[in-house]
């Protein structure tokens, strides 16, 4: 239905931050109607050069019909890198480390281990290279789950987003303990108050586990209660996969690290199977500590920085897939 538009340009009440809305809308004179002088208004008179109708079949924003969908954001630069790459690259530089400590500390090319005051394992894992990578790595997917988290918000993937911002809260907090070693403080306070052997097990056992398995919390509810949103994505399912197997091992072997001298004994093994037994300990450090560091140091490192680079590019191939419309509609 047609109706009469006066020269004031008032449409059924309409409030006059509309009435720019109503001057596009209206056919004749290329779409827009010119306003009438106050004295034409006063008098009644009509304006333009004749009559100006409007279809309302389509009512205008804000009265109800359809509003034009915004433009959405750009995606930030590193949620547009491309997973695989991630990996490759990642890859090659645990190749690089590992190549390093071998020729130095094993092989002792060029007689290096004696001109450097600590083992080349010491500057390249614990606390080094390869460990500050991984908080590194690990800070930028708690960013950028979080920043999922809130823009997937009241979306058609509104559980893809609960998924990523649990997430980013678990691996925040597993941050925080990677990067602070808060457990040991923990088992100091477990050996002071309780001393070395608690119900016959290592105090470090009895700290450990439940507090890793307290970190683990958070994420295990993601997967388990949303991760159906993030296996949505095709291409992020291999990569989800391998970071929660590689950092579940991660977990495991660090809670029963302790029992039965785990990492000492199979460290020895490790040494004198693949290193010949030239495994060097720090200065100060005993043959059986430097085993233990065999395990904790090149080897759960390097697994820790491959299970935080599966999680990172599961986030990429996740938002890879979204972008470009692929995600299975039915797991939304």
């Amino acid at each position: 239905m047609d109706f009469q538009v006066n020269g004031s340009c008032t449409l059924l009440g309409m409030p006059r931050q509309l009435e720019h809305h109503a001057d596009s809308e209206l056919p004749g004179q290329g779409g827009h109607l010119e306003a009438a002088s106050d004295t034409e208004a006063a008098a009644g008179q009509p304006t333009g050069t004749g009559d100006q109708t409007m279809d309302l079949t389509t009512p205008p924003s804000g009265l109800g019909g359809p509003t034009a969908t915004p433009e959405p954001a750009p995606w930030p630069w590193l949620l547009r890198l491309r997973p695989g790459l991630l990996l490759v690259a990642v890859a090659a530089f645990v190749l690089t480390a590992w190549l390093v400590f071998l020729a130095v500390d094993i092989i002792d090319v060029g007689g290096i281990s004696d001109r450097i005051p600590m083992p080349m394992w010491t500057y390249l894992f614990n606390d080094h290279v390869v460990e500050v990578t991984q908080w590194i790595m690990l800070a930028v997917v708690v960013a950028l789950s979080g920043y999922l988290g809130g823009r997937l918000a009241g979306t058609v993937h509104r559980g893809a987003s609960s998924f990523f911002f649990i997430l980013a809260i678990g691996l925040g907090l597993m941050l925080v303990e990677e990067a602070g070693d808060i457990r040991h403080g923990i088992s100091g306070a477990v050996r002071l108050h309780f001393g070395a052997d608690v119900l016959g097990l290592p105090y470090q056992m009895v700290s450990d586990v439940p507090y890793f398995a307290a970190l683990a919390v958070l994420p295990l509810y993601a997967v388990i209660r949303y991760g159906r949103h993030a296996w949505a994505s095709v291409s992020a399912r291999p990569y989800l996969v391998a970071a929660v197997g590689l950092y579940g091992l991660a977990a495991i072997s660090s809670g029963l690290r302790h029992l039965g001298s785990l990492y000492v004994n199979l460290g020895s093994v490790i040494d004198r199977a693949f290193f010949g037994g030239r495994f060097p300990p720090a200065p100060g450090m005993t043959q059986d500590r430097a085993h233990y560091f065999v395990v904790d140091g090149p080897i759960e490192e390097s697994v820790e920085l491959f299970a935080v680079t599966c999680m990172l590019a599961m986030v990429l191939a996740f938002v890879a897939d979204l972008r470009a419309g692929r995600l299975a509609t039915q797991l939304r």
